[in-house]
């Protein structure tokens, strides 16, 4: 029997260690976010937040990064699965310790735990990732 909802803690994490610059990182033990996870019966996503600094995130699941994760997973899966999504940051946005990553990685793995792991670990990334692509490349563009 699968659960409607779980809780997810996701770790802040160094990405610029040393020479290699976004390519060598690792998590480190505080601070974290906590993502609460509910399976609901219409087919959108909601979002709310709390914590640290959260009034300055947006909400729309278009335009958050952990909403756009979980987006890319239920279209590869062809589901469409609703979730209420609570994130408490405390990972405080904009400190360059993951904030938005660490919220997409919880994101994507509780949904995917909530339909019962038809995507792997591995490929889990390629969500987590895209909850993050166009944030970053909006923010170096904006950056010239």
């Amino acid at each position: 029997m699968l659960n409607n909802s779980i809780r997810v803690r996701a770790t802040a994490s160094v990405a610029n260690v040393s020479c290699g610059f976004d390519c060598i990182g690792y998590a480190i033990t505080k601070p974290g976010d906590i993502v609460t996870i509910e399976k609901q019966d219409r087919p959108n996503i909601e979002i709310s937040m709390s914590g640290i600094k959260y009034e300055s995130i947006p909400v729309d699941p278009e335009n958050k990064s952990a909403g756009k994760a979980i987006l890319t997973l239920l279209d590869t899966l062809g589901s469409k699965q609703g979730f209420k999504v609570h994130i408490e940051k405390g990972i405080p946005p904009g400190s360059g310790i993951g904030s938005s990553s660490a919220s997409a990685a919880a994101a994507v793995f509780g949904a995917n735990e909530l339909l019962g792991n038809p995507v792997s670990l591995n490929d889990l990334l390629i969500h987590g990732l895209a909850g993050e692509a166009d944030r970053k490349s909006t923010r170096l563009n904006s950056s010239h």
